[in-house]
């Protein structure tokens, strides 16, 4: 007797006659989760992009107001949002865009949308360099000594200010110059805009800090003014009991120029790496980079992700992790696990984890550790025979969700992270899309096609695609016969059962409703198989050698 049911997904590295029980020797489109074996929804058509000048590769949702923007890239890169709460310019940020030269950029409302059909429209470079040049001092009035107070020795320091308020680190500090505490007049020269600092961003204004030193030490570095970037020096008569706040962008570096992999913590945190070096901004100040963040990794970074107080770092050897959630105090361990990021569109993020495509399967890491999860589901040669360099993937329903492409074969799979020694799901050609994008607003996961079409994967709203699962091969005992057969179903609109025995197919059948029906006599055989196909949810199917057995099966 053959009873299936609870269905299980499939495991190709074990052999079909050795499966565990209920498992599938194929599992295609199909949903079960609830231990049924049901139909997934259909891709439908969401949009076709505009032609850019060249492919598309990276694909993402903006919206401002009750407007839904598309953004293409001829890249795939990696794309956050702005940390800040209610940001009214609704600011992204992105790295690995070709266009950009492969820096880090930004844009903003309505510099995404404005005057384009392809968006984003226009963007700038992320984070402001510091000036390059030290202010100078001009004409100096020295004035009066305050009574009891020795002279004041004071010196000056500028930063850039773009037109969004963001500021960058300071310039090197002008020379000391020794003046009275009261009536003193020191002009600032040597003021204003680098070329390259210029180049592919909009400074609008400098602000100016003043420090004085006395025979006690260094104090902070104070704000004197703020000036229009096109003005080249100031005149500063300000006391000190009126200076402003102290200078806050010390060490706040634009990030680097070849900044890959951009990613955000739910701590505001915003990360990527640059060859060996992992980076880290100021938190929920996506445009400063502080070296003193830096880490180093004894392999180059192919990918980087996170979970929880985690950053994983996926190398070209060991991975490692990074803890914490001040960026000034981050730990990094190395994970026992010598397993190479095959490819950097492979890494998915999830609550509890990260996984990405190692060099014998997927690699989770979780906690403060990490394993291949896929050990027990692919062997190495199928692993390999999916080309794990080509793979990309996204997270769907808490589910990875990976195509890859060999030559001119192409699949994909999904997978349970939480449940991953289950089995996988397989997927058929329709599923196969050139690159993914997650709209975290309303949780759909959208596919790329290369003729720059994006459709919605399994679509609520679309209809139900047939699915196909084979069970394992079940060793009967010898000189049994099964001569009756029946499915349990929710429905029989579209259900087709069959039977092999061994190699050969022995019936084919389109079920439409639960009674019974019989098999051909057939020749004593040692291994049965049986498939369902359809888009009907299958709950129990049952083979017998009479319909009297399959009563008792139930």
């Amino acid at each position: 007797m053959i009873r299936l049911s609870p269905f299980r997904p499939a495991l190709p590295a074990i052999d079909e006659t050795m499966l565990p029980e209920n498992a599938a020797a194929a599992a295609v489109r199909t949903s079960l989760q609830s231990g049924a074996v049901q139909a997934m929804r259909g891709n439908s058509l969401a949009t076709t992009l505009p032609e850019m000048g060249g492919p598309v590769q990276g694909l993402a949702i903006w919206r401002q107001a009750d407007q839904t923007y598309w953004l293409q890239f001829r890249d795939p890169v990696n794309l956050i949002r702005s940390p800040i709460a209610d940001d009214q310019r609704n600011r992204i940020y992105w790295t690995g865009d070709s266009r950009a030269g492969g820096k880090p950029v930004f844009s903003y409302s309505p510099k995404v949308q404005q005057g384009g059909s392809v968006f984003p429209v226009s963007w700038q470079y992320l984070g402001i360099p510091a000036p390059a040049n030290a202010p100078t001092i001009g004409a100096v009035t020295v004035g009066q000594q305050a009574e009891g107070l020795d002279d004041k020795a004071s010196a000056y320091v500028y930063t850039y200010v773009n037109e969004l308020g963001e500021e960058s680190a300071p310039s090197h500090p002008s020379n000391q110059v020794i003046t009275g505490y009261e009536g003193f007049s020191i002009e600032v020269t040597g003021l204003g805009v680098d070329a390259v600092v210029a180049q592919g961003r909009v400074i609008e204004s400098m602000r100016l800090y003043r420090v004085t030193t006395t025979t006690q030490g260094l104090g902070d570095f104070r704000f004197v003014a703020q000036i229009p970037a096109g003005q080249g020096s100031y005149t500063d008569t300000r006391p000190d009991e009126l200076l402003g706040e102290s200078l806050p962008t010390t060490n706040w570096d634009a990030p680097r120029d070849d900044l890959k992999g951009l990613g955000l913590t739910a701590y505001g945190v915003a990360y990527g790496f640059s060859g060996k070096t992992i980076c880290m901004s100021e938190p929920f100040l996506p445009y400063a980079w502080p070296r003193d963040y830096e880490l180093t990794t004894q392999y180059p970074i192919v990918a980087i992700g996170h979970y929880d107080t985690y950053l994983v770092v996926a190398t070209t050897g060991n991975a490692v992790i990074v803890s914490g959630t001040d960026p000034a105090g981050m730990n990094m361990l190395e994970l026992p696990i010598i397993q190479a990021c095959a490819s950097a569109q492979s890494m998915v993020c999830f609550g509890h984890s990260a996984i990405y495509a190692g060099t014998d399967g997927l690699v989770m890491a979780s906690g403060a550790s990490a394993k291949v999860v896929t050990k027990g589901i692919f062997t190495a040669d199928q692993w390999q025979a999916m080309n794990p360099a080509s793979m990309r993937a996204v997270n769907w329903g808490d589910k990875y969700l990976c195509c890859w492409q060999s030559g001119d074969k192409r699949g994909g799979f999904i997978v349970d992270p939480g449940e991953a020694a289950s089995g996988i799901v397989m997927l058929d050609a329709s599923d196969w899309f050139a690159g993914w994008h997650l709209d975290m607003q309303t949780g759909a996961v959208y596919g790329l096609r290369e003729n720059r079409q994006v459709f919605r994967f399994a679509d609520p709203a679309a209809g139900l695609m047939p699915y196909r699962w084979r069970s394992k091969r079940v060793l009967t005992p010898s000189g049994e016969r099964h001569l009756s057969a029946k499915v349990i179903a929710s429905s029989y609109d579209n259900l087709t059962f069959r039977i092999w025995i061994g190699q050969r197919l022995l019936f084919e059948r389109r079920v439409q409703n639960s009674r019974a029906f019989s098999l051909p006599n057939h020749s004593l055989g040692w291994e049965w198989q049986v498939e369902v196909e359809g888009t009907d949810t299958v709950r129990a199917v049952m083979v017998a050698a009479d319909q009297d057995e399959l009563e008792r099966l139930g």
